[in-house]
C-alpha cells in the first residue's frame, strides 16, 4: 500500500506541473529555442500523456482496493460515495474560487460511474470502455466540425490579466 501512496505521490507532482503551465502559460513558440521545445515536448508526453493516466488508473485502483477489503458491500460503497462527495465540494470550490480548469470534480463525478460497474463481468467492462473511447473520439471529431471552442494550454498572448 504505501508504494501505491508514493506512486500517487509522484503522479500528483506530475499534475502539479502541468496545473503550473496551465496557470502560468508559455513563452510562444515562436521564440522558443531548441532547448524549448525538446522540454516543451517531453513535458507534454510525461505530464499530459503520463502523470494524469498514472493519476486515474490509481483512482480506480483505489475504487477497487477498498471494494476488495469491505465486509459490507453496502457500506462500502456509502463510504465511497461519501469520499467522492468531499473531493466533489473541494474540486468545485477549487474551481469556483480559485481558477476552472480542476481536476478534483470531473475525477469524483467519473467516480460515481464505477459504482454501476463494480460487480461487472469482463465482456461488459471491455465494451463499456470501448464505447467510451467511441464517444470520446466522435465528440472530438463532431466538436471540431461544429467550430465549438476548446480548451488549450495558455501563452503569453493569451493569459488573462
Amino acid at each position: 500500500m504505501f508504494a501505491l501512496d508514493v506512486l500517487r505521490g509522484f503522479a500528483m507532482v506530475g499534475v502539479l506541473v502541468a496545473y503550473c503551465m496551465w496557470s502560468l502559460g508559455t513563452a510562444p513558440e515562436e521564440s522558443w529555442s531548441p532547448l524549448d521545445r525538446w522540454i516543451g515536448d517531453a513535458i507534454g508526453f510525461l505530464v499530459d500523456g503520463k502523470f494524469y493516466t498514472i493519476l486515474a488508473t490509481l483512482f480506480g485502483l483505489g475504487f477497487s482496493i477498498q471494494l476488495g477489503r469491505a465486509h459490507d458491500d453496502a457500506a462500502a460503497v456509502e463510504t465511497y460515495c461519501r469520499r467522492l462527495a468531499i473531493l466533489a465540494a473541494i474540486g468545485l470550490a477549487h474551481a469556483l474560487l480559485l481558477r476552472n480548469g480542476d481536476i478534483l470534480l470531473p475525477y469524483a463525478l467519473t467516480g460515481f460511474l464505477l459504482i454501476p460497474f463494480r460487480r461487472a463481468s469482463d465482456r461488459v467492462l471491455i465494451v463499456s470502455a470501448l464505447a467510451v473511447l467511441l464517444f470520446e473520439t466522435a465528440t472530438k471529431a463532431l466538436w471540431g466540425e461544429l467550430g465549438l471552442p476548446s480548451l488549450q494550454r495558455p501563452n503569453s498572448r493569451t493569459r488573462l490579466t
